[in-house]
């Protein structure tokens, strides 16, 4: 797997397609990165530092921003209601701090097709200026709101069979793209990069 420095990578897939360990094989290029896992499915192990809410996260990044390399895995509290807030304070910060990745499981519980949140949205929009790299997984395509697309370098996305999702992707994809995805085999990818012919990768799950 390669990835650019500031590469935007979109990864569709159902629960158990294998898009996280796709989504890994990239992140791990990077010598910087935080990951930001709302349903608590990354290995601790990965880590140098986990961090619950946005009070550890910035002490764990004011500790780590001078540093070469390190990873951090941000968790969520699930007695907090404030998630949307935390997010998008939490991309504020590593906007300004940049020269890193930033990998976003399930895109969808803090964004939709209508709406992204200020700092998520400048991530895509400016990130390159500020040296950021964004990973993006995603079970809803038809959440995906339409700045993440335009500005995506590497999209994969396993087997579609919603017509509306189907119908969603063609306007990035091209219609005949999309409709390939319908018949898509389990744990196979689609990968596309804009100007480019699709392949089909092999998931590793």
């Amino acid at each position: 797997m390669s990835a650019g420095a500031t590469d935007i990578i979109t990864i569709l897939g159902k629960r158990g397609s294998g898009k996280s360990t796709l989504a890994w094989e990239f992140a791990k290029i990077y010598p910087r990165l935080v990951v930001f896992d709302p349903l608590s499915e990354h290995d601790e192990k990965n880590f140098d530092t986990v961090v619950y809410g946005f009070d550890g996260f910035s002490e764990a990044i004011l500790k780590s921003e001078r540093k070469s390399r390190f990873r951090i895995l941000y968790r969520f509290d699930i007695e907090s209601d404030s998630h949307d807030d935390e997010f998008n304070q939490a991309m504020r910060v590593l906007y300004y701090c940049g020269n890193l990745c930033v990998y976003v499981e399930e895109a969808w519980r803090f964004s939709s097709k209508g709406f992204l949140p200020k700092w998520f949205r400048e991530s895509f929009l400016t990130g390159r200026h500020r040296k950021l790299a964004v990973i993006v997984t995603t079970q809803r395509p038809a959440s995906l709101h339409k700045d993440i697309l335009a500005q995506t370098n590497q999209f994969f996305s396993g087997v579609m069979f919603e017509s509306n999702d189907v119908k969603y992707l063609a306007e990035f994809l091209g219609k005949e793209n999309a409709e390939s995805l319908r018949s898509l085999p389990p744990f196979q990818f689609l990968h596309y990069r804009p100007g480019q012919k699709a392949t089909i990768i092999k998931n590793k799950a």
